[in-house]
């Protein structure tokens, strides 16, 4: 069996340096479409002194980088809700908390949140991509599937109601004073943790504290119902615009912590507006919001 056909995806509870929430997998599976890992590592020129001084090489700086991007759909399974508790900031503690990642049967440890987005589609499932930036991570060992595969169960989960679903998922707090609240036929939710990786002094590399700065928000909505112009300088929104993803039969995951939702604060600028109309077509309008929270 090639190593490629059994590559499940977890992501652990907060705070697990050891890894131990991922070893079995259990209630922490995410069901992955897509996924890849970048190693890097910083490196310098050596310049030689005296005559006939030039580069010699490059060396390496000792700052390796690991970053895993992984794109999911949503599924709303008993026992398994937690594991999108790495999503909210009352969980990943607003992304200082670290998680472990297994992909197949590799362990990737202390991995922070940078980034994640959502996008929803009319008729089409709600999916997600998260990007983590992993402190401790395998290193001269050879990547290896996972033997406890659960791949047989894959289409059986994807054909059932546990699926979440654009509509079958709800928005809410979207005014109608610009936009036609209720023809709302793209969002598109990205939030961006702004943080810095401290490391202190000696030979443990992996002794990692996360500072988050601050926290940016990007949201793009299009509808087919252009209500009005924004003012001069642009307009802040007056209530919060909260979507809650649901399966088909209207149920939200609802974590120990709270239920998955992705919200917009009220305050928040609207930086650009875009109303077009093609020959035949419906009218298109399409605002982006963006709003930085300090801490």
């Amino acid at each position: 069996m090639a190593v490629y056909d059994n590559i499940p995806v977890y992501v652990g509870e907060a705070n697990d340096d050891s890894g131990s929430s991922v070893v079995d997998g259990d209630g922490r599976f995410i069901f992955a479409s897509k996924y890849s890992v970048s190693r890097s590592v910083a490196a310098s020129k050596i310049n030689r002194l005296g005559s006939g001084c030039g580069p010699q090489g490059m060396v390496s700086a000792s700052d390796d980088r690991c970053e895993v991007d992984i794109e999911f759909f949503l599924l709303n399974i008993d026992n398994n809700e937690e594991s999108y508790s790495f999503l909210l900031d009352s969980y990943n503690g607003t992304g200082e908390r670290s998680f472990p990642i297994r992909i197949g049967a590799s362990i990737y440890k202390k991995c922070f949140l940078n980034n994640y987005s959502v996008t929803v589609r009319p008729f089409e499932p709600v999916k997600l991509r998260a990007k983590f930036e992993c402190i401790d991570f395998p290193e001269n060992e050879d990547f290896k599937n996972n033997t406890n595969t659960i791949n047989n169960n894959y289409n059986n989960l994807m054909s059932s109601n546990n699926v979440v679903y654009s509509y079958s998922s709800t928005i809410s707090g979207i005014s109608g004073e610009i936009l036609n609240s209720e023809l709302i036929t793209d969002f598109a939710y990205d939030k961006k943790y702004n943080n810095e990786l401290v490391k202190k002094i000696g030979n443990d590399c992996t002794a990692v504290r996360s500072i988050v700065e601050d926290v940016e928000i990007n949201v793009g909505i299009e509808s087919t119902g252009f209500k009005s112009f924004m003012s001069r300088g642009g307009d802040r929104i007056e209530s919060d615009i909260l979507f809650i993803p649901k399966d088909v039969a209207g149920d939200p995951i609802s974590t120990i912590n709270e239920d998955i939702g992705f919200l917009v604060p009220s305050g928040t600028l609207i930086v650009n507006q875009e109303y077009s109309t093609q020959g035949g077509d419906n009218s298109l309008a399409r605002l982006r919001l963006s709003d930085t929270l300090k801490f």
